[in-house]
């Protein structure tokens, strides 16, 4: 029974520093995609509101599935 709960308590570690990993790179990406939002192929307007390109939200989904 010992194993276990050691075992089970590693497990939790590295999962927690996963995560943390992954939580630290949000920042970054987050900078990358409002950086590449001041680009000219970024929007294509319609009346007033601006929508990103398809190659643009392709990217960003990517980069959401990529921290989750």
């Amino acid at each position: 029974m010992t194993d276990d709960i050691k075992l089970h308590e590693a497990t939790c570690k590295t999962d927690l520093e996963t995560l943390s990993g992954y939580r630290e790179t949000i920042p970054e990406i987050a900078e990358q995609i409002i950086a590449s939002c001041n680009e000219e192929e970024c929007y294509t307007h319609i009346d007033f509101e601006p929508i990103p390109s398809k190659e643009s939200l392709v990217e960003i989904i990517t980069r959401l599935q990529e921290t989750l």
